[in-house]
């Protein structure tokens, strides 16, 4: 009898957070003859391998060569039989009732091929992260709330999706190494809107070996992959746009390529390149059409080219207080260019 959720964990040398990520998914309050379980190790160097021992009569252990995130999910998706595919990374876990919320959910809305919900976004002690913030809507949401920042997202770990419906995308481009959810997201929202479980069914680490989070910004090399993917991922999602005949809103593309730009401030300015650095700050203001956000972005990143370490810590003081973000809202609502 074949599963009706398949659960993809994916690991990395992540074996300290291993048995917490399995543990919640084995103490799921579906019965357990509903799910299985499909550990994806991707060339851990760590003592994965030894953690994940005393769950080997409940879970399937499929170890491969290292080839980054996408690569693991895909080997994951291959072995996958349920009628739904749940994604968990190793360093997050979920609550007890999240695979039967997102099952309901996506039952509740068969146009849907994917349902997702809030993750509490916590450190590596389990502190909760200030900045993030949970709304009690919507139940669905559409491309245009994605493209347009109206929905905060989650991580991959909130990702449950219809296997049938997007089995034909599979498998993803593996050069992107990373971005899984986001890219399944927009391929699902393309299709029909997307569910939603507007609660938090799970907890997201953030911590130093993340690549993605508040930590990018603080390390060259992080940042030089990150816009290396950022780059690589776009070109493949222009292109699916593009297949299913779809025209992307120009702010959208314009927000894109002021993300790339930023990002190749911060790589030129770690690496002392102070003239392309200026010369990169000024395609960003030329490039923002002098529309109100991307202006005001644009000023803020002078900050930046005078000390990356100074912008930083600014917006960490901005994150952490309720009253200018809420100004930021209401100036700038949905983060419109």
């Amino acid at each position: 009898m074949k599963p009706l959720v398949s659960v993809v964990i994916i690991n990395y040398n992540y074996g300290r957070y291993l048995a917490g990520a399995v543990e919640s998914v084995l103490n799921q309050d579906l019965p357990p003859e509903k799910y299985e379980v499909l550990v994806v190790d991707d060339g851990s160097t760590d003592d994965s391998s030894d953690r994940i021992r005393p769950f080997l009569a409940r879970v399937r252990w499929i170890p491969k060569i290292n080839g980054g995130q996408i690569s693991a999910f895909n080997a994951g998706f291959k072995e996958a039989a349920g009628r739904y595919v749940a994604l968990l990374e190793s360093d997050d876990f979920w609550n007890k009732d999240k695979l039967g919320k997102c099952i309901a959910a996506l039952e509740a809305d068969p146009a849907a091929a994917l349902v997702s919900h809030w993750m509490r976004q916590e450190d590596a002690a389990g502190k909760p992260l200030h900045g993030y913030e949970y709304p009690d809507r919507p139940l669905r949401f559409s491309l245009e709330d994605i493209t347009e920042g109206r929905i905060p997202t989650a991580g991959t770990s909130a990702v449950v999706f219809r296997a049938d419906t997007l089995r034909p995308f599979l498998p993803l481009p593996e050069d992107m190494l990373y971005g899984a959810d986001i890219f399944l997201r927009l391929i699902a929202a393309t299709l029909a809107p997307l569910a939603n479980v507007p609660e938090i069914l799970g907890h997201r680490r953030i911590h130093g070996a993340n690549l993605f989070g508040e930590t990018l910004f603080n390390e060259t090399a992080k940042l030089e992959q990150a816009l290396k993917y950022h780059q690589t991922f776009w070109g493949h999602q222009w292109k699916f746009f593009k297949s299913q005949g779809r025209t992307m809103d120009p702010a959208f593309v314009l927000r894109i390529r002021m993300d790339e730009l930023q990002m190749e401030i911060f790589v030129h300015r770690y690496n002392r390149r102070f003239s392309a650095a200026w010369r990169t700050w000024l395609e960003l203001v030329h490039g923002s059409g002098f529309r109100l956000y991307t202006l005001f972005k644009a000023g803020s990143l002078l900050l930046a080219l005078m000390s990356p370490v100074f912008y930083l810590s600014l917006h960490r003081a901005y994150s952490d207080s309720k009253g200018l973000r809420g100004l930021r809202r209401f100036f700038f609502p949905a983060n419109r260019v």
